[in-house]
């Protein structure tokens, strides 16, 4: 099976054309890169899990809290960690840029994949009384903003990720079996697979696709991607 290089920040650094980032997702260039190992001599933490646990909840919109939490470390410490890593990789631009777009819309945001998949992404809360197990709702449902602020962003990334799959497996002309940002194939037909894999992703990026959701949910764009140099037959290992 291959798997995606820290998939989700190679989908913000190919779309806002963030060559450090690109480099470090391995999507240019040709020699192996492991943007963990990167973050961690960076951050000076203590392995490269360490790493991991904090850039990916980051990249998904974690509030520095939970950051602190997870890590074990006082939130200037955390906001350090945020100030380097924002040095290395665009995820602090995408995720600002989006999450402002939401917070001037109202309801239900919606918007559809070129597949004709759509997607509604429609955060509701209530307040309850909870004794036990039991629970019950007592008020009316309303629109739950800050839910739907935070998790904009995130979802944006993971409906072209799910989007990339389909792609990759409508192109696929041999089995093929998927987890997320996993696929597999018979050893045979691996090399065909890293093409195919490689393939599908520039013509999303070459689409524009992020902007043509930008624009669906009427959000302020990006400029336009440039994935002549997205090469790297190492994106998915």
């Amino acid at each position: 099976r291959l798997d995606g290089c820290s998939n989700g920040i190679q989908w913000m650094s190919a779309f806002l054309n963030d060559e450090s980032g690109k480099k470090l997702t391995n999507l240019t260039g040709s020699e192996v890169n492991d943007l963990y190992l990167t973050l961690k001599d960076k951050l000076e933490l203590i392995d490269r899990d360490a790493a991991k646990y904090f850039v990916m909840p980051y990249s998904y919109g974690a509030s520095v809290n939970t950051l602190s939490s997870a890590l074990g470390v006082s939130r200037d410490t955390t906001w350090d960690y945020i100030e380097d890593t924002n040095k290395l990789l665009p995820i602090s631009k995408y995720l600002r840029h989006v999450k402002r777009g939401a917070e001037f819309t109202e309801g239900a945001l919606k918007w559809t994949l070129p597949d004709g998949f759509r997607v509604v992404q429609d955060y509701k809360t209530a307040d309850r009384i909870n004794a036990g197990t039991f629970s019950a709702v007592v008020s009316e449902f309303k629109e739950d903003s800050v839910k739907r602020e935070l998790a904009i962003a995130p979802n944006i990334i993971h409906s072209i990720d799910g989007y990339h799959m389909r792609q990759i497996i409508r192109a696929c002309e041999f089995d093929v079996i998927t987890i997320h940002d996993s696929v597999g194939a018979h050893s045979s037909n691996v090399k065909a697979m890293r093409k195919i894999i490689l393939a599908t992703f520039v013509e999303i990026i070459e689409s524009d696709l992020l902007n043509d959701i930008m624009r669906e949910l009427k959000f302020r764009t990006f400029d336009k991607p440039d994935a002549s140099n997205i090469s790297n037959p190492y994106m998915f290992m």
